[in-house]
């Protein structure tokens, strides 16, 4: 005779293939930033000043696509244009808040130790107006015959809602203002350097629809599930 314990397991069990129960969460489950292999998310950018006439479609030489798969504690986004790949960012998950943990570019330096602490997705729950988080990259590297360190942070903050329209459809969407800057030193020599402002836009169920800074704006295609 099976024990309470056991008849309680085999109860949610069953309840589960049912679907009487919700599916558990998993570390990755972010709405705002979701997690769905076999998904293509199709991107264009265009640069400021635009081109008399912006090419509206996929094939267009500035234009991208996205494709998640699993990689080892969360995982990987996949960036191809013309059938290459073209680079990935690899994302760490826990409870549903998701950090990017892939290097920043920086031309020509060889990176050596790398560190990285805060966000680049707080959990979906915790999104409302005014919510601020940080991410910061701690580095130490050489570039030619000189070894340096440098500290990446950006920070974002949550401006409110909006509807945005995009070749994708329109969509009510989360406004993130996002702000970079580098400070790093190579031998004796100080660098400091702040990116420009960028204004990113996100839907929930869909991902990022938009962003724009002063170099121009990157926008959804469309997205196939």
């Amino acid at each position: 005779m099976p024990t309470p314990r056991a008849a309680l397991f085999r109860l949610l069990l069953l309840s589960a293939a049912l679907g009487l129960l919700p599916a558990l969460a998993a570390p990755c489950d972010n709405v705002v930033k979701p997690f769905q292999v076999g998904w293509v998310w199709s991107y264009r950018t265009v640069p400021v000043p635009a081109p008399v006439a912006a090419p509206a479609d996929a094939q267009a030489a500035n234009a991208y696509q996205v494709r998640s798969r699993v990689a080892e504690g969360g995982y990987e986004d996949v960036y191809t244009a013309g059938g290459k790949t073209q680079g990935t960012f690899r994302f760490r998950c826990v409870q549903g808040a998701l950090t990017v943990v892939s290097l920043p570019s920086m031309a020509g330096v060889e990176i050596s130790r790398s560190a990285v602490t805060g966000v680049s997705f707080p959990a979906a729950a915790d999104w409302k107006p005014g919510l601020s988080w940080t991410q910061v990259w701690t580095l130490e590297g050489r570039k030619g015959l000189l070894s340096g360190t440098a500290v990446v942070g950006s920070r974002s903050q949550v401006l409110g809602r909006e509807s945005v329209t995009v070749p994708a459809g329109t969509f009510m969407a989360w406004k993130v203002s996002v702000k970079t800057v580098l400070d790093a030193k190579m031998g004796f020599l100080p660098v400091h350097q702040e990116f420009p402002v960028q204004t990113q836009w996100y839907a929930e169920n869909v991902g990022l629809v938009r962003t724009e800074d002063a170099k121009g704006y990157t926008e959804l295609l469309r997205l196939q599930k």
